[in-house]
Formats: C-alpha cells, sequence, structure tokens
C-alpha cells in the first residue's frame, strides 16, 4: 500500500503527500497512477513476513480439461490468504527453465501462502493429488524470490496483451492464458478501493502474445477476438488496471472504454472529477489514461 509519494503534476509543482496533506490525491495514485503526476518516490507499507510459501505444479496440456474443473472446484476450499492461478504455458526449448517443461505445453497451478509450509502442503494435497505432474516447484522461499514462481523471461519483447473478467470456469482449455483466482483467497480490496476491478470478479484471466512481427501481430489479434467469443457468456466487462498493457486486444474496445470499464461507476466518476481539478488539459496517463470529466 502506498502510504506517501513525491510527485510532479501537471502544473509543474513538485508535492510530497500522504493521507493527512492530499489524502484525495494518494487515493488517485493508489488507483490510477499515471493519470496525476510524474511519481519520483514513493513509500510503501510494508508486511512483517519474511518467508512465504510458493511455487507451481506442472502437467502436461493434455490434462487441461481436467486440471481446470479440478481448480474450479478447489478454489471454493483454500484458506484465507492463499493466491493460486492457472497458467497455460509453452517454454521454448532454449529457454532456462528446468527440462521437464522445456519445449512442451503446460498447464501450471500457481501458489502463494504466506502462513506456513504445512499448511500450503494440506491446501495444495487436492491438486497434487491429480495425476501426471512433470514438475512441482513449491518451496519456502524469501519474498524477494516470488518472481521465480512464474519463471518469466528476463527479455523485453515486442508483445499484445488480452485480458478480462470472468464470473465462472467452464472446464475447457485455453491456450496463452493466465487465470488468477481474486475472491475467497488474498485479494481483498481496501476501503475507498472496492470500485477497482481487480475485485468485481471471482476470476481474472491474462493472456500475452510475442509479436515480433506483423504476421504476429495479426494473429494475436484474431486470437483476441477468439477469446471474446470464446467468454462472452462468462464475461462480466470489467478488468484489472494492471493487465492493461499498451497493445491490448480485441481492438474493438477503445482506449478511454477499456479504462474506464476498470472501476465502478462511482470510482471511475470520482477519478475523472479529480483529473480535471488536476490536469484539465489531459497531459497525464499515457496508455492508461483517464480522461478529465465534463464541466457539469
Amino acid at each position: 500500500m502506498i502510504e506517501a509519494a513525491e510527485i510532479t503534476t501537471a502544473d509543474g509543482a513538485r508535492r510530497r503527500i500522504d493521507a493527512e496533506t492530499d489524502s484525495e490525491l494518494l487515493w488517485g495514485l493508489r488507483g490510477a497512477g499515471s493519470n496525476f503526476g510524474i511519481v519520483s518516490s514513493l513509500r510503501l507499507r510494508l508486511v512483517a513476513n519474511p518467508i512465504v510459501h510458493a511455487g507451481a505444479l506442472y502437467w502436461p496440456m493434455q490434462t487441461a480439461r481436467t486440471i481446470l474443473a479440478a481448480y474450479r472446484d478447489w478454489v471454493r476450499t483454500v484458506p484465507p490468504g492463499m493466491g493460486s492461478a492457472i497458467a497455460f504455458l509453452q517454454y521454448p526449448a532454449a529457454a532456462p527453465v528446468p527440462d521437464a517443461v522445456k519445449g512442451s505445453p503446460v498447464i501450471a497451478l500457481r501458489v502463494f501462502h504466506p502462513g506456513t509450509a504445512d499448511e500450503l502442503t494440506a491446501a495444495v494435497a487436492p491438486m497434487r493429488a491429480l495425476p501426471g505432474i512433470v514438475l512441482d516447484t513449491t518451496r519456502s522461499m524469501p519474498f524477494r524470490e516470488i518472481g521465480t514462481v512464474t519463471m518469466d523471461s528476463a527479455l523485453q519483447l515486442p508483445r499484445i496483451g488480452y485480458s478480462g473478467s470472468i464470473h465462472t470456469i467452464s472446464g475447457a482449455p485455453y491456450i496463452a492464458m493466465e487465470l488468477r483466482h481474486s475472491e475467497w483467497g488474498i485479494a481483498r480490496p481496501p476501503a475507498g478501493h472496492e470500485g477497482m476491478g481487480y475485485w468485481q470478479s471471482p476470476f481474472l484471466f491474462f493472456g500475452m502474445s510475442v509479436t515480433p512481427d506483423p504476421k504476429s501481430e495479426l494473429g494475436a489479434k484474431e486470437l483476441g477476438a477468439k477469446l471474446d467469443s470464446l467468454f462472452a457468456d462468462v464475461s462480466t466487462g470489467t478488468n484489472a488496471f494492471t493487465f492493461l498493457l499498451a497493445q491490448h486486444t480485441p481492438a474493438r474496445i477503445g482506449d478511454v472504454d477499456r479504462v474506464r470499464r476498470v472501476f465502478s461507476a462511482p470510482h471511475y466518476a470520482r477519478l475523472a472529477a479529480l483529473k480535471r481539478k488536476l490536469d484539465p488539459s489531459n497531459l497525464m496517463g499515457c496508455d492508461r489514461n483517464v480522461p478529465p470529466a465534463m464541466p457539469s
């Protein structure tokens, strides 16, 4: 949680803000970041939890329907604090990952628990009992190593993203996607931020296509359209602010609309009013822009 910040606003003023000096701007930064200025420093509230228990279980992609159906039921039983996601992956044969997951499509259950190792083991036991696991990376680790769970590439590659949220899982396998559980588990909205999209739906999904050439860009956009069709009956219409990439599908969603649907209507209206006060000419916001509210 952001406790304080140093920010330069559109009028050129450098401000040091916290809950006492400018609670409304601090609220805006917590939900829509770059729309209100250039942040040069932050003070964050830390959690005294140096060791966490996390990792991933991997199965061959052929088992995806079974794993996804089991996950749909399992997430309703997890203890408070348990974070989880299902990821559909294909690591290149040359990727610096364990041999068991190189070159072949896999489905992964990613888990995180801030409690004890025994609590994580007990919670994950029903999923670990499913046959076919090819790799298990769950372990106790310093929180600073949490990024190792996903084994993401450090390369900055051209990419197009797809994201949104759904209210149920159908059991069908999808490609190049992470399905993140955002209900019952670790995610709880701080007071005043209930209107952000992260907490509006039980599940959030995010996919990414690497697009080094026009042909792959076209393929990514076609995939976005197909996913739109697949999710039509279960989509909630909301999204998460952090899931929006500069290049994003489906292309039919305009820049303003894709940001608007991240928030509830009252939350978005409050952001737009704050934007009008601080940046009426709309200098800030980049690819996640909240335009200033129109004069009443």
